[in-house]
Parts: C-alpha cells; sequence; structure tokens
C-alpha cells in the first residue's frame, strides 16, 4: 500500500491524466500517458499494465466544421496549426480525406499521426 506522499502524488497524476483525456477527447493508448507534464517514466513502467484505454470513447473533431478555436483547444494543434488548418480548408472548400492534413504547414509525419485519430470529416 501506497505512503500518503505517494498516494498525494498518483492523486495529482490522476487529476493530470483527466485534464488531457478531456483535452484531447480522450486517450486513445496507453503510451499517451508518458505525454502528461511531470509522469515520470519510472512510475508509467510500473503502472502501465493497470490503465484501461476505451479508444472508442474518444470523442473525435470534424475538421470540416470545426472552429480555429475548437481545432485549437485540442492539445496536439494548437492555434498556428488551428489557423493553417483553417486556411488550407477554405482554400480547398472542405477536406475530402482526413489525409490532406499533410498539406497543412506545421503537420509533419508525426503530428499528422498524432492528430489524425482524433479527426473526423463529417
Amino acid at each position: 500500500m501506497a505512503d500518503l506522499p505517494q498516494r498525494m502524488r498518483l492523486h495529482r497524476f490522476h487529476q493530470r491524466f483527466e485534464h488531457v483525456a478531456a483535452c484531447t477527447c480522450g486517450f486513445l493508448q496507453v503510451a499517451q500517458l508518458k505525454e502528461v507534464y511531470g509522469f515520470p517514466d519510472s512510475t508509467y513502467q510500473v503502472l502501465k499494465n493497470r490503465f484501461i484505454v476505451d479508444s472508442s470513447k474518444v470523442k473525435k473533431l470534424n475538421v470540416n466544421m470545426a472552429t480555429e478555436a475548437e481545432l485549437a483547444q485540442h492539445p496536439y494543434i494548437g492555434k498556428q496549426m488551428a489557423r493553417n488548418i483553417i486556411i488550407l480548408r477554405n482554400g480547398l472548400q472542405s477536406f475530402e480525406n482526413i489525409e490532406q492534413l499533410r498539406q497543412v504547414p506545421l503537420i509533419n509525419e508525426e503530428k499528422y499521426r498524432k492528430i489524425a485519430p482524433y479527426l473526423v470529416l463529417n
């Protein structure tokens, strides 16, 4: 059983996990927990098999309908990328497939892999 300081740290991490999950519309995989600020890899390694992620509950953003502000709230997107997504969307009239996001300035392959699962077209 964890002592009081350990329980307090775990409680803070739990609060951060909930905040990040709310901002990203949910976790798609357990490994995303490593991205939570201040969560040590050593703690992640001990606890990773105790987490369950249900990716079916992830809320997705409609990239053809979302406002710049809605896109910017997503932690993997941010203000500048949201602005660039909107500029490209306006130029195209609408996205026909998610892969068109690769044309957006600031979206490299790593960013694309992170954001694409959170986006839908309609």
